[in-house]
């Protein structure tokens, strides 16, 4: 979201697709098998491919655990719009994080096939060429700054090549 608000300051139109903001709409009834993962991140991509052809820079912040759902989005956004984003942080921080009570809920059983739980995250490969985001060593404003001064060399004017 911080890089939501910093790209909004410079003039760039974004949206953010989300878990939160899909899962309660287009999404709702995929649960977290790999299967309905792969169903939801299919859907996101393709909203998100729709956003991009309008001009709108999109921010997809979603699990992606496995090698071959990310190179099933890349696919539909196409390799040039695809920029993935690995942002680093251990369960247990994510755990201690918890803003959403999810680590907890899954803690106490209310939440299976939970990612680094019960369903295991293959990290990004080389090959991939994901930009890392270290939340465990990083404050969160310098891993904004960062990942803005990422970003921003790799939009275009829409129509451009």
């Amino acid at each position: 979201m911080g890089l939501e608000r910093a790209l909004a300051m410079d003039g760039i139109t974004t949206h953010v697709l989300d878990g939160d903001n899909v899962r309660s709409g287009l999404n709702r009834g995929l649960g977290f098998s790999d299967a309905d993962r792969q169903e939801n991140l299919r859907r996101v991509a393709e909203v998100a491919r729709l956003f991009v052809d309008a001009g709108v820079v999109v921010l997809c912040s979603f699990i992606t655990p496995l090698r071959e759902h990310r190179a099933l989005v890349r696919g539909i956004i196409g390799a040039d719009d695809f920029v993935p984003i690995f942002v680093e942080a251990s369960y247990e921080v994510c755990a201690g994080r918890d803003p959403k009570g999810l680590y907890a809920k899954a803690l106490a059983g209310g939440l299976t096939q939970f990612t680094g739980r019960d369903s295991g995250f293959e990290t990004p490969t080389a090959e991939e060429k994901a930009w890392v985001v270290a939340t465990e060593r990083e404050k969160p404003e310098f891993s904004v700054t960062n990942l803005r001064d990422f970003v921003l060399p790799k939009l275009r004017p829409a129509g451009a090549a």
